[in-house]
């Protein structure tokens, strides 16, 4: 009776957990279906916002909207007070430029004009501090700042440091990625015109191979 208990513990233990075997993946697909919400909803917020600020806001429009904004994104975090509200705009502000072409408009207040001509300014000098440096040296100085930042987070130097390295990065890739768009659109535009010209088919068809086989099926 002993042995006959003791192989059905056995058993039991070495069945395989029904839920295991279901969850992850309806854990997985659940996830994926919530993420593509979030990007829906997430161009719905952009049309949103667009359609309330108009393609060429005023300072004091774009201020009040903005308010409004923040005021929605605590609603519904009611934690994400002060800088933690501020980035989440500032994220959303780069994503409405991306998909609309608008930016936040200049103040026409002195004292704000005087404020951003020192901002451009020192960005200027920062920048000229890092003309000769690639975005792949910034990288690798960015990486080794932020070991130096884990052993000592309370450097004022180091924390600056970072900062400075990050906007210095966000400029240099930003510039990269618009003349090499620009690149892309020349040369797509060239292939457009041959290929429009080309009367040899066993010539198009090769081609058009190339490409098919070169470019990720995740760009197809």
């Amino acid at each position: 009776m002993g042995s006959i208990c003791h192989n059905l513990k056995g058993n039991k233990m070495n069945q395989p957990t029904v839920a295991s075997a279901i969850d992850a993946p309806t854990a997985a697909k659940e996830a994926g279906s919530l993420f593509a919400k979030s990007e829906i909803e997430a161009g719905e917020a952009l049309q949103m916002f667009a359609r309330a600020i108009g393609t060429a806001p005023t300072y004091e429009t774009w201020i009040a909207e903005r308010t409004n904004w923040v005021n929605g994104y605590i609603d519904v975090k009611p934690n994400a007070k002060g800088e933690a509200a501020d980035k989440a705009f500032s994220r959303f502000k780069d994503r409405l430029t991306d998909a609309f072409g608008i930016s936040a408009p200049k103040s026409t207040n002195a004292a704000a004009e005087k404020k951003a001509a020192e901002r451009e300014k020192k960005t200027a000098e920062i920048m000229a501090k890092h003309e000769k440096q690639t975005p792949t040296m910034l990288r690798a100085q960015l990486e080794a700042a932020y070991s130096a930042l884990a052993k000592n987070p309370e450097s004022k130097t180091i924390n600056n440091q970072v900062k400075e390295l990050r906007q210095v990065l966000k400029v240099k890739q930003s510039a990269d990625n618009k003349a090499q768009g620009e690149e892309l659109k020349t040369l797509r535009g060239a292939v457009k015109i041959e290929a429009g010209k080309c009367t040899d088919l066993d010539l198009l068809q090769t081609v058009l191979d190339m490409l098919v086989e070169a470019i990720p099926t995740d760009k197809l």
